[in-house]
């Protein structure tokens, strides 16, 4: 089943709360794809605590003013290219610490600048609305909130969702897919016919993915209930505790060593179970200990 036709206003209104939804756009012959930016749809990244602050307001409001005189004028129909999001290249380094007059010091976007936003559906371009009246750091602990995580902390230009880095994760985990193979599938689901058109974030994927899953370590481990800082983690501390591992008093005796039953046999039978289980649960073995 098809989904609705809508006009521009009523597109605008129902993926204000889904901006990385795909849309496609009636030309007079066909439908052709389309960014929800044209029809005036922003990234609004509120306060975590606070919510709307005055200046996010004011930046609304002044976003959806210059949608209303874009929607006057009628649409363009022009499609993004690189030269929307700062006039990066494909492979140019586009999080690189470059100035921009557009930008303040600490980083803060300009209100309204285009940035590029990975999902697990392909590449978008949005513009993005967010407040750093708290401090920059409060920023980035917004954009982390929303489940948005920037590849640069002195210039935000592209943004990795937490749902491609998870898929990523299990692609890679299940699939066996690498990194390349994985942004090649991004970039054909962005633009089946050229995917070669489409804005390079690879190398931004390989250091995004390593950076998740250490996060994903640190979230598992417990570490940021212990009020630990993550550079003073110790060797073995993020280890996850594996049921299928011989441990005295859970699942063998406390006294163990002193079973007059404990023979060669047995501990092979328990390294099957124990080898079994952990690729069952995706562990490698050689992690687990030994006894």
């Amino acid at each position: 089943m098809f989904p609705d036709v809508l006009c521009r206003g009523c597109m605008h209104r129902t993926h204000m709360v889904n901006p990385l939804h795909r849309i496609e756009h009636w030309t007079g012959k066909c439908f052709e794809r389309a960014e929800l930016r044209n029809v005036g749809v922003f990234l609004l990244i509120k306060h975590r605590e606070t919510g709307m602050c005055n200046s996010l307001t004011v930046l609304v409001k002044l976003q959806e003013d210059l949608q209303a005189m874009e929607d006057e004028k009628g649409p363009s129909g022009r499609r993004l290219d690189d030269e929307d999001i700062g006039g990066s290249q494909p492979g140019d380094g586009a999080d690189e610490q470059k100035p921009d007059a557009g930008e303040s010091h600490a980083g803060h976007p300009a209100a309204g600048q285009t940035c590029c936003v990975v999902h697990d559906n392909g590449v978008h371009h949005l513009p993005l609305l967010i407040c750093g009246c708290q401090g920059p750091e409060d920023m980035y602990l917004d954009l982390a909130s929303a489940r948005f995580l920037p590849t640069s902390f002195s210039r935000i230009s592209t943004l990795f969702t937490t749902a491609v880095l998870d898929d990523f994760r299990l692609s890679n985990l299940e699939c066996k897919a690498s990194a390349y193979q994985y942004w090649q599938r991004l970039s054909r689901l962005t633009n089946p016919l050229d995917p070669t058109a489409v804005s390079n974030r690879y190398k931004e994927l390989l250091r995004m993915s390593r950076q998740w899953r250490w996060m994903k370590k640190l979230k598992w481990a417990g570490v940021a209930h212990i009020q630990q800082k993550s550079d003073q983690v110790k060797d073995g501390q993020l280890s996850i505790f594996c049921p299928a591992c011989p441990q005295p008093g859970i699942n063998i005796p406390p006294d163990w060593k002193d079973d007059p039953k404990r023979c060669a046999d047995d501990r092979f039978i328990i390294w099957l179970v124990e080898t079994h289980v952990c690729r069952q649960m995706g562990l490698s073995s050689i992690l687990c200990g030994r006894w």
